[in-house]
């Protein structure tokens, strides 16, 4: 299933339907998000200059050999949170603190 939803091809059809960006570079060179004519909408224009940027997008994680324990952290109180289990301020005040005694 992740090989079908991940392919070139299905990740064009998919981003063009959902009007998101693809996670493909390939499908992400299709002229449905580089061509923007002179007359393109706000949209379409838009997602010209997206596609053209995400070319030289980066993951903005900073470098750390436990970031993804931290990640886990983050996200379990992030969940709890939403949950309703804990007040925000708790998850986070939670979290640093895990954190910091790990």
């Amino acid at each position: 299933f992740a090989l079908f939803i991940t392919n070139d091809a299905n990740q064009l059809e998919f981003a063009k339907a959902a009007d998101v960006l693809p996670s493909t570079t390939e499908a992400l060179e299709d002229s449905y998000f580089t061509d923007a004519a002179t007359a393109a909408t706000t949209l379409e224009q838009a997602r010209a200059l997206s596609a053209v940027q995400m070319q030289e997008a980066e993951v903005l994680l900073p470098p750390h050999e436990d970031i993804k324990e931290l990640q886990q952290i983050v996200y379990d109180n992030l969940q709890a949170a939403m949950l309703g289990d804990k007040t925000v301020d708790e998850a986070v005040a939670d979290a640093a603190i895990e954190w910091n005694e790990r």
